[in-house]
């Protein structure tokens, strides 16, 4: 009895999407201090640029304290619904690869490639070929790859592009 192709999952995940969603539109300075806030009664700060963080403001500060380090902090209120639009738009970009894409909420897209990767010249190849895409897109994403995609999702919040490994290493290496 034949087994089955391992499969290899591909994560990409977006850790500066609250900004990204911003950071994509016309009229964005990235020397400017610019925050994302959570909004409501208190508000505090989900996401800050370089030049933010720079001055001192970090995500989970309140609003107030964020003001106090940078009295010229650019806001905008948390927009749920352009980080959903994003990630769709990443999880349809990736049906370009594969039909095996899926969104990972919240900030991630998880695709199968593994029937793929002869196509398009092999995972590194192919990861090349998303960067170009996330970087036209303006996106900045960490890409994790793994037989699964849990342990995929997981390189990628370890900023760990790891090459597709057998199922039994994943414990030493996650």
């Amino acid at each position: 009895m034949n087994a089955a192709p391992p499969a290899v999952w591909l994560a990409l995940r977006l850790p500066s999407l609250p900004l990204d969603v911003f950071a994509r539109g016309d009229g964005y300075d990235a020397a400017t201090p610019f925050a994302v806030t959570t909004g409501g009664h208190y508000p505090a700060i989900v996401a800050a640029n370089a030049a933010a963080r720079r001055a001192g403001v970090a995500a989970g500060a309140a609003l107030s304290t964020a003001l106090a380090l940078a009295p010229g902090l650019a806001l905008r209120e948390r927009d749920a619904g352009a980080e959903a639009a994003t990630l769709a738009e990443l999880a349809t970009f990736m049906l370009g690869f594969t039909p095996h894409a899926c969104v990972a909420v919240p900030d991630a897209v998880l695709a199968e490639v593994h029937a793929s990767l002869r196509l398009f010249g092999g995972v590194a190849r192919l990861a090349h070929l998303v960067a170009e895409g996330l970087a036209a897109r303006g996106l900045d994403a960490s890409l994790g790859i793994a037989p699964t995609p849990l342990a995929a999702l997981a390189f990628a919040r370890a900023g760990e592009a790891a090459p597709p490994c057998a199922s039994d290493a994943l414990a030493a290496r996650l």
